[in-house]
């Protein structure tokens, strides 16, 4: 069932009717904001500053207009002639140097809290209904722990998904890990190192659980970063192991996916069987347990892919589209590598076949867009969600692109978020040189759990841990979204895990205390449930006469530009836009709660104004809750 327009909105079509009633043709759209105090007005427009300039002389002579001033007297003169006017509006008035202000009637405002209460009614417009989007995001890399920026990279680039479906598209959510490379190298030389050196094998190793067996192959990943810095006969020991790596990933595609290898890496070098077959083994096997290990991590933070791609893969196209583009001229041949030259397009050259003749990053990067489209179809964009670290990067990824295959460089949108800082001190919980996305959710749990240990002493300790588990996951999205995009983030743990002021716990302690308010309603009208209850105030037909107070106006024309924040927030990949709103709709609950009493312990029937102020709870609720899941945030019941 789709929403029917709002006062707010209906008053936006007159005023577009009356424009070009009188005026003729004009351009743009009339846009109306909440004024901040709504005890003279509720609405207030800068329509027409806007449409002046837009007049002809001719047109200022026949309507004798002289300013903006002018215009907006004329527009309120004519919209309060409107048959419309009397059951939206109480007045409207021209104010300097070109605003009309509106206060509506309390019928208009009450009219549509019921679609705004009922779960049955689509509040977010369909606008992107005809679009295919691939969301692309997360790409933790096997051999390496699930780190701090990937979990800031997951919760933007589920948020960005979750707004592109509320507005109608088919996302196709996208996470696209590097399963080869010199990282995996560096991995399997540590494992091999550290085998040696601590007595085991993959078998021993297999036989532990999943977290320690990941910890192991962080810390080898450790040992051979370090190494290959520092230690040229491991750097190219490593380099070797690359080679055997990527020969691993391609045995591994025949045998599991039935994919029949592009490329000849190996260009007729010959190996040990025994040591390719190692390598084969702890690649194959250490790749499994990554996986594995980030699949616990996906089902944690309400993400689940549709599609997973690898660089294993990706690269046997890049490679092969590099190597057909050295003749035409976009790429260059140039100390036994193949480079894109970035500067010539004012930018800066990458190498994308290094001198070992293997595929870098950006080759990998370049083949993508091509596997994508014959495994996925068409598809009218694909959205790259990376950290702002690499904004330079994409740029030459694209622009080599661009050359080849224009149309796919077209529907490609990188889009990059900041980094996370965190408080000085908290370096001990290190591993290697990487703080893991766990430990900051591990972390923040704990403390949550310490407030909870202190508010709720009667509630069994697993049903705490686990509201503790999901206030944290909510306190942590919350905090890495509600700043603009590009910015850096300075995590603060009191800040962010507050159940007051601007943070995910506030907003879950908000929608609580507002099923608090239905529940007791509910065993008042002996419904049994909140959801049968709002189904009875849905039915009801009549609206109360009384006049709205004041906090109670603020609430609703708040609520009501829900949609229009959603629709703006996918448009422009602004999840912060919706972070203010919904803060702002908790702030302004607050207040109406304190000011306008709605049940007592006496209540056995409900009055008219009572039944309005449960059905504006009811909105609010589920406003804040649908909110909070595009958010990505779980929606707790209690606290």
């Amino acid at each position: 069932m789709l929403q029917q327009q709002t006062a707010s909105q209906q008053i936006a079509e007159l005023l577009f009717s009356v424009a070009t009633k009188t005026l003729g043709k004009v351009s743009g759209r009339p846009t109306l904001v909440l004024t901040p105090s709504h005890v003279a007005d509720d609405l207030a427009s800068n329509w027409p500053l806007a449409l002046f300039p837009q007049l002809s002389e001719d047109d200022k002579t026949r309507l004798s207009l002289r300013s903006p001033l002018d215009l907006a007297q004329l527009i309120a003169t004519q919209l309060e002639e409107t048959s419309e006017f009397s059951s939206l509006l109480q007045q409207v008035s021209a104010a300097a140097p070109g605003f009309l202000n509106f206060m509506l009637t309390t019928e208009a405002l009450q009219k549509h809290i019921a679609q705004f209460a009922d779960d049955r009614v689509e509040l977010v417009p369909q606008s992107a209904a005809d679009q295919r989007i691939l969301v692309e995001y997360a790409d933790p890399n096997p051999f390496k722990e699930f780190h701090i920026g990937h979990l800031f990279n997951i919760t933007v680039g589920e948020t960005i998904s979750r707004l592109l479906e509320a507005t109608g598209a088919d996302v196709v959510h996208v996470c696209y890990q590097g399963d080869v490379g010199m990282h995996v190298a560096k991995s399997l030389w540590g494992m091999r190192q550290l085998f040696a050196t601590e007595d085991m094998d993959l078998e021993s190793l297999g036989k532990l659980p999943l977290t320690e067996r990941i910890r192991f192959l962080g810390r080898s990943y450790a040992a051979g970063a370090a190494a290959y810095e520092d230690e040229p006969a491991a750097k190219v020991a490593m380099q070797d192991i690359n080679l055997l790596a990527f020969l691993a990933s391609q045995k591994r595609l025949e045998a599991e996916e039935g994919i029949t290898p592009k490329v000849d890496y190996a260009k007729g070098k010959q190996f040990d069987p025994a040591v390719l077959a190692e390598i084969t083994a702890l690649y194959t096997t250490g790749r499994a347990w990554s996986l594995q290990y980030f699949d616990t991590i996906y089902e944690r933070l309400g993400t689940k892919f549709s599609e997973h791609f690898f660089e294993s893969q990706s690269a046997e196209y890049g490679y092969s589209i590099v190597t057909d583009h050295v003749a035409d001229g976009i790429f260059t041949e140039s100390k036994g590598a193949i480079v894109f030259l970035g500067e010539e397009e004012g930018l800066h050259n990458r190498v994308f076949i290094n001198s070992l003749g293997l595929p870098t990053y950006e080759s990998k990067d370049l083949g993508l867009p091509l596997l994508k489209q014959d495994r996925l179809g068409e598809y009218d964009r694909s959205i790259i969600v990376t950290a702002n670290e690499i904004d330079e990067y994409f740029k030459v990824v694209l622009k080599a692109l661009s050359k080849i295959y224009p149309k796919l460089a077209a529907k490609t949108k990188h889009l990059s978020h900041g980094v996370i800082r965190l408080p000085e001190g908290k370096m001990s919980s290190r591993t290697g040189n990487i703080l893991t996305g766990t430990w900051l959710l591990d972390e923040s749990q704990q403390r949550i759990l310490h407030i909870l240990s202190e508010t709720q002493p009667d509630m069994a300790d697993v049903e705490k841990k686990t509201l503790a588990d999901k206030v944290a996951i909510s306190a942590v999205k919350y905090a890495l979204l509600k700043s603009n995009l590009g910015s850096n983030i300075a995590f603060s743990f009191e800040e962010s895990l507050s159940f007051t002021g601007n943070s995910g716990p506030y907003l879950e302690y908000t929608y609580v205390r507002c099923n608090s308010i239905l529940q007791k309603a509910a065993k008042v009208s002996e419904n049994g449930s909140i959801a049968k209850h709002i189904d009875t105030l849905l039915s009801i037909k009549e609206h109360s006469d009384n006049e709205l107070n004041s906090t109670e106006r603020d609430v609703l024309l708040y609520l009501y530009s829900y949609s229009d924040v959603v629709e703006s927030a996918a448009k422009e990949y602004a999840p912060h836009q919706l972070c203010t709103y919904l803060f702002g709709l908790a702030q302004r609950f607050s207040r109406f709660y304190e000011a306008c009493p709605i049940i007592s312990k006496t209540d056995t029937t409900f009055t008219p104004l009572q039944q309005r102020r449960l059905l504006l709870v009811a909105a609010v609720a589920r406003v804040l809750r649908d909110g909070m899941t595009l958010l990505g945030m779980p929606v707790v019941e209690q606290m």
